[in-house]
């Protein structure tokens, strides 16, 4: 999980998309450029003085600057906005983090689970060819029928077909942890973690489900599409504009300055400014509803991952202490008594039983360690179980 922290190319995404929202927030409230004009005032259009300049009416030259004046809490409204972009961008960011070290463990877990099933298939593929061998001897004797003999080559066979394919998902497997890690991912394996002991205890999983950071990204939008309705409100007030420029006139007449005043006049206000805040003032009721339901999902996935990990723990527990030795003294027993005269099908049924029992208990903690992966996620802090 740390290996798949310290490089993964989503995260470094993600940080640049948290500095670009840090970057637009703090110009946010910033007032707009001024604007340059240049303009030419009194040019004669018309009868005899048309289209010349400083006769009769002096023609003037003029250059000046305009700035528009947003308010002073339209600007706040609109930095309330940014901020809130800001800690959204913040909060997917852990959430994209904790999302990163877990699909990392899962995957690990895979491989693991890959490589230990080819590694059993593997040691009993040593024990399945002496039986066939001595299933041939003991046709050759008379002591086996041929059924018997055949019956033990198709069990061999049966086996190669499971190496194949366990193979097969060992090579995925490998390819999926790669995914995460890189060239780490050949990196020989750490000690097995213990999936008994959860790193953040389940009752504080429940007392602290809204601070886990995708449901704090819900909070952040919300606060956000606050934001953005306060804004809406607040462009209903008109925003101001000054300007100031100097005027060059002709024909001996004095250089004039001049000041102008300008304001937004909304004449539409029910097809524009109040149509824009009903707008966002549904998304923000719909963003509180999907908050609702993700917080519901979610404590319906935690209490779920909990009951699967605490089973799926005692099942493990079951397998280790008690059905994997009965299936191993199960097949041996059979095994010796084959090899003492007795039929070969109790031991055919005993091995095959044994196989299962074995991939099974894999299969078993490998499932409880995907919810221990998820459970261990949740949170970005330590604890106890």
């Amino acid at each position: 999980m740390r290996a798949a922290l310290a490089d993964s190319p989503m995260l470094d995404s993600r940080r640049s998309m948290e500095i670009a929202a840090a970057e637009d927030a703090g110009r946010a409230d910033a007032f707009p450029d001024p604007r340059l004009t240049l303009a030419i005032d009194d040019l004669p259009v018309a009868r005899r003085p048309a289209g010349s300049m400083g006769d009769a009416m002096p023609t003037t030259y003029r250059i000046g600057v305009m700035q528009d004046l947003p308010s002073a809490r339209k600007r706040q409204a609109r930095r309330q906005v940014a901020l809130a972009r800001a800690g959204g961008a913040r909060l997917e960011s852990e959430a994209r983090r904790l999302a990163v070290a877990r699909a990392a463990a899962v995957a690990w877990i895979e491989r693991w689970q890959a490589d230990r099933a080819l590694e059993l298939l593997v040691e009993l593929e040593e024990e399945s060819a002496r039986v066939v061998e001595l299933a041939g001897a003991r046709l050759q004797s008379g002591q086996d029928t041929a059924a018997e003999a055949l019956a033990a080559h198709a069990a061999r066979v049966s086996l190669d077909n499971r190496l194949t394919e366990a193979r097969a998902t060992q090579a995925a497997a490998h390819a999926g942890l790669a995914r995460w890690l890189g060239e780490a991912a050949t990196a020989r394996e750490l000690p097995w973690p213990d999936f008994d002991r959860l790193p953040v205890g389940p009752r504080r999983l429940v007392e602290r489900l809204e601070q886990q950071a995708d449901l704090q990204a819900w909070a952040q939008r919300e606060t956000e599409a606050a934001a953005a309705l306060d804004l809406a409100r607040f462009q209903r007030r008109p925003d101001w504009r000054v300007g100031i420029s100097y005027g060059v006139r002709d024909a001996g007449f004095p250089d004039v300055l001049m000041l102008e005043v300008g304001i937004d006049l909304p004449v539409a206000p029910r097809n524009r400014q109040d149509r824009d805040v009903a707008a966002r003032r549904h998304e923000l009721e719909a963003v509180r509803a999907e908050r609702e339901d993700a917080r519901r999902s979610r404590r319906a996935l935690l209490d779920q991952t909990l009951a699967t990990w605490r089973s799926k723990r005692e099942q493990a527990a079951r397998y280790r202490d008690t059905l994997l030795p009965l299936a191993r003294d199960r097949s041996a027993v059979t095994l010796a008594a084959y090899g003492g005269g007795a039929s070969l099908q109790p031991w055919l049924e005993a091995r095959s039983d044994e196989i299962e029992q074995r991939l099974a208990h894999l299969a078993t903690v490998a499932d409880q360690g995907r919810a221990w992966a998820l459970l261990a996620t949740l949170l970005d802090e330590g604890g106890s179980s």
